[in-house]
């Protein structure tokens, strides 16, 4: 259920703080139900049920609708758990939601705070950054100490300051992560109030490449099994 875009809003707002929450503009079962009219101009478009589903613009009036509708249709007839052995994924019902489109104040993507939680505690965030000109991946601690657990090739150089609302996204995150082993819960920082992303129980497929061989390790030492076994 978390794993689902738009289910999750639910279970936020039955367990948890709906303050959260994006605005959710408009919820579809096919895309031949979109009616583009209706929508904002600047909007975040979604497939329920996978990752990588997106359309997010800022001008809807840029958008060629044949090709939004031909990638759409595609999307929707996916088997997503499929490509990678993700198959929570092949559970959910697929949906096309639309969301809010969020910026920051120079009018760009908003940072992404990815928090990894592990047995119901935060351990360690990722931010995503620089995301128009090649995207940029930084991990820090809690403390935000740089840790060194990715390619630096991978890091954005720039300095990266600690969001005046972090302790409340641990906060968040650490109450949705409760009852999981794992789960990275992802944030956004609107004028300074967090805003839920997802909840990802596989990140990249657990085959990502952008943690080097510490980093590896660090993170199978924090996951702790049942009987006390680390992964």
């Amino acid at each position: 259920m978390c794993a689902d875009k738009y289910a999750v809003y639910s279970y936020i707002e039955k367990n948890h703080d709906s303050s959260i929450l994006n605005n959710l503009i408009a919820v579809y079962n096919k895309p031949s139900e979109i009616i583009w009219d209706d929508l904002p101009d600047k909007f975040a478009l979604k497939c329920t049920h996978g990752c990588g589903y997106n359309i997010v613009t800022k001008n809807k009036r840029e958008l060629n609708f044949e090709d939004v509708y031909i990638k759409l249709n595609k999307w929707m007839g996916e088997k997503f758990g499929r490509k990678h052995l993700e198959y929570h994924y092949d559970l959910i019902k697929p949906k096309i939601i639309v969301e809010e489109y969020i910026e920051n104040q120079a009018g760009l993507l908003p940072l992404d705070y990815k928090i990894y939680c592990f047995n119901g505690v935060a351990k360690l965030v990722l931010v995503c950054s620089e995301r128009e000109d090649g995207l940029k991946l930084n991990f820090f601690d809690l403390d935000w100490n740089r840790m060194a657990i990715g390619h630096e090739k991978d890091e954005s150089s720039k300095e990266i300051d600690r969001p005046k609302c972090f302790d409340e996204m641990v906060r968040h995150a650490e109450a949705l992560a409760k009852p999981f082993k794992f789960v990275r819960v992802d944030f956004y920082d609107k004028d300074g109030v967090p805003i839920f992303g997802e909840m990802t129980f596989t990140p990249a497929a657990n085959m990502a490449s952008y943690y080097n061989e510490y980093g590896l390790n660090l993170l199978g030492e924090m996951l702790v099994l049942e009987g006390g076994g680390r992964s």
